[in-house]
């Protein structure tokens, strides 16, 4: 996310898993979901619209708790999602 000059992550959240048969990272439930809220929240319909949407943040001077729609009272806070998984 851009604040200014500078910018701050939002996240951290691995969205996929290792498959060890395979030998490689493949998608995930969880994080299929993650984005999919992430979309409802801003009321993105379209992945690729996603970049450049104004948001809102619940945040402290070093972490970014939620991200909610620019005029409504609409958030996401993925530690919500963790716990139902």
């Amino acid at each position: 996310m851009k604040y200014g000059d500078g910018g701050q992550r939002f996240g951290g959240h691995a969205l996929d898993n290792y498959d060890k048969v395979r030998e490689c990272r493949v998608g995930s439930a969880y994080g299929t979901e993650y984005i999919l809220r992430i979309m409802k929240t801003l009321k993105v319909y379209d992945l690729f619209n996603l970049k450049g949407t104004p948001i809102r943040v619940d945040a402290s001077t070093s972490e970014i708790f939620g991200i909610g729609h620019f005029i409504e009272d609409k958030w996401f806070y993925p530690s919500d999602l963790l716990k139902e998984y």
